[in-house]
């Protein structure tokens, strides 16, 4: 079966029908990340009789149709945007045009197909999992003049995982592709991968979804998205696989070429790899959009720091609505609460302002966002909001304020809140929080967490330097960050807590 990215663009000429018709349309097939559009040089359906503007949408459930290199296509879902009429001199044509996000390269499918499973292919995924598939020896003769260069290419063995919660099986691996000129080059291609294999076939939708939780996971391990780069689906064990191209709006595949560039490398979670798979699967429903939204402003570059600001901390109080209760008091003890308050509104007040005030009392029950920050806070525990929040672990307040004058334009607010690069530092420890709130909810250890906070990973160096300059701005005879000190002597000496030579803030 051929690789098909589905970040690239595939062109398909074809004849099409629909299944159980004996009429074949020749059309033009154009697939890319936004969509796939089928440009047919006649209707599948000829216009018949009065046409209307309120005639509705004529929809497809599956085409099928054969490539001019003989390839069997399937087009999903397909919707018409309408037939022209074109007279000339051959002629009356009627040419449809159709959009679809869905399209099977490589067999004939049915509109409600079940599949046995599906691979997809994540770029970066062979680093993460962190077990090399190249070995490299050089030797060299014993006259010195001559050495040889010795590859062994081997792909990994394959890590199943089980996922009891979603009734299925994960299973990580890598494929590799070799291709070799002995007179000029040799080409070694390795793609990860992870294979969702369910006890029954399910829909695409299902592999979708499923695909979809597993992609915030890796993000959040990762410390940068893990998007999918070419899905490949099967209808049974014994049936080739085929080619899924699906349009969907995905962050740059990620470059990462070595398991250090990794916040949390598959390497350092061991045996507890499994439990925290199936842990993630069991967990993230409860937080499934707020995920999302933290998922998509992790993923987003570029975002005005208000922007992104309002939407780490939306993402922040989403997952503590998604985990906690939230209230102040149960919800039957605060009825009869809420119905003192609204009996008390004065008789004068006008109808559309009581109405005001009764919203207010109904949502009265909730704990602030100040509450919610801090109990997300006191999940983390003390090391972890040291080194993630700062401020002696506590949430700072004029992250609450600006929030609150960023919504409500409160002007009495606004000296205390933030702006430029005090929101910027905010930014980054907000991110910080989330991963380590979505990560620990998965069950990994605190502890781990620790240890990535500190590795060599481009997400772990950023709250690296901002710690140190916290710490210098605070005492200006901490320690500066300095590695080491280059001197005359033979014998180096570790810098002081006084040293004040340049350092790597």
């Amino acid at each position: 079966m051929s690789f098909l990215s589905i970040h690239e663009e595939h062109e398909y000429s074809a004849e099409w029908t629909i299944p159980g018709s004996t009429r074949t349309v020749s059309g033009q097939l154009r697939c890319t990340h936004e969509r796939a559009e089928l440009n047919l040089n006649d209707a599948l359906t000829p216009l018949r009789g009065a046409i209307s503007v309120s005639d509705p949408i004529r929809t497809y459930p599956v085409l099928h149709g054969v490539s001019s290199k003989g390839e069997a296509l399937s087009l999903l879902k397909g919707q018409s945007l309408g037939v022209s009429l074109n007279f000339s001199s051959g002629g009356m044509r009627q040419p449809e045009r159709l959009i679809s996000s869905w399209v099977i390269v490589g067999a004939h499918v049915a509109p409600d197909e079940l599949y046995s499973s599906v691979r997809f292919f994540i770029p970066a995924l062979e680093a993460w999992l962190s077990r090399p598939a190249i070995a490299h020896t050089i030797e060299t003769e014993s006259s010195g003049r001559m050495f040889s260069n010795t590859f062994v290419v081997r792909a990994p063995e394959t890590e199943t995982t089980p996922v009891p919660h979603i009734d299925a099986t994960l299973e990580w691996g890598s494929g590799v592709t070799v291709s070799a000129n002995p007179f000029t080059s040799i080409d070694v291609t390795v793609r990860g991968w992870v294979v969702i294999r369910p006890q029954s076939p399910r829909t695409l939708e299902w592999f979708l979804d499923q695909q979809g939780k597993l992609a915030a996971l890796l993000a959040f391990m990762a410390g940068v998205p893990m998007p999918i780069d070419a899905i490949q689906a099967s209808v049974e064990k014994s049936t080739p696989a085929f080619s899924v191209l699906v349009s969907m709006r995905q962050a740059e595949p990620c470059k990462f070429k070595n398991p250090h560039d990794f916040f949390v490398p598959r390497g350092v979670l061991g045996s507890a790899f499994p439990i925290i798979v199936e842990q993630w699967f069991r967990e993230v429903d409860s937080v499934l959009v707020p995920s999302q939204l933290a998922l998509g402003v992790l993923s987003t570059k570029n975002l005005w720091l208000h922007v992104e600001f309002l939407s780490l901390i939306q993402a922040l109080e989403g997952f503590h609505r998604g985990r906690y209760s939230g209230n102040y008091m149960d919800e039957p003890e605060y009825d009869s609460v809420k119905s003192v308050i609204a009996a008390a509104i004065p008789p004068s007040v006008a109808s559309d302002h009581r109405d005001a005030l009764r919203s207010r009392i109904r949502y009265g029950n909730q704990i602030s966002l100040s509450k919610r920050l801090n109990e997300l806070r006191d999940c983390l525990g003390a090391p972890l909001a040291a080194l993630i929040i700062a401020s002696d672990g506590k949430v700072p307040r004029n992250w609450i304020d600006t929030r609150n004058y960023l919504s409500h334009w409160d002007e009495e607010l606004r000296p205390n809140a933030i702006d430029g690069q005090e929101m910027y530092n905010a930014n980054v420890r907000m991110e910080h929080l989330l991963r380590a709130l979505y990560l620990l909810m998965a069950g990994i250890p605190s502890e781990t967490l620790l240890q990535c906070l500190q590795n060599t990973s481009r997400t772990s160096q950023q709250l690296v330097q901002l710690n140190i300059i916290a710490r210098r701005a605070a005492d200006p005879s901490a320690p500066s960050g300095v590695l080491m000190s280059v001197g005359d002597t033979d014998t180096p000496q570790l810098p002081s807590a006084d040293d004040q030579s340049p350092s790597n803030e």
